[in-house]
């Protein structure tokens, strides 16, 4: 006989628990081990009552690189743009006559 209950009692197993960390002070308690805070994935692998600590760098060579893609783009857009809203009119052309029409 299979028997089952909600809160697992009398059936050797054991309750989980949501993962629960500390960060600046806060308490953050998520089911799964993955943490997303300020854009940064933590994931918690043991439990510890030991203060861990952790930083990270923005990688900026890889964010001025793509500034500087994008800056060069758009102004290879606003060049083609300019250079087309800037060619010379030639107002000096009259109207086709009836005869250079037929042609």
């Amino acid at each position: 006989m299979l028997k089952m209950s909600s809160n697992n009692e009398g059936t050797g197993g054991t309750i989980g628990e949501n993962a629960s960390i500390t960060y600046n002070g806060l308490d953050i308690s998520r089911p799964s081990n993955t943490f997303q805070i300020n854009g940064a994935e933590i994931t918690v692998k043991q439990k510890t009552a030991d203060t861990v600590t952790f930083s990270s760098t923005a990688d900026v060579d890889a964010i001025l690189d793509t500034i500087t893609q994008f800056v060069n783009k758009y102004n290879e857009v606003i060049k083609k743009v300019q250079d087309k809203t800037g060619e010379a009119k030639y107002r000096s052309f009259t109207p086709l006559t009836a005869e250079q029409k037929r042609q």
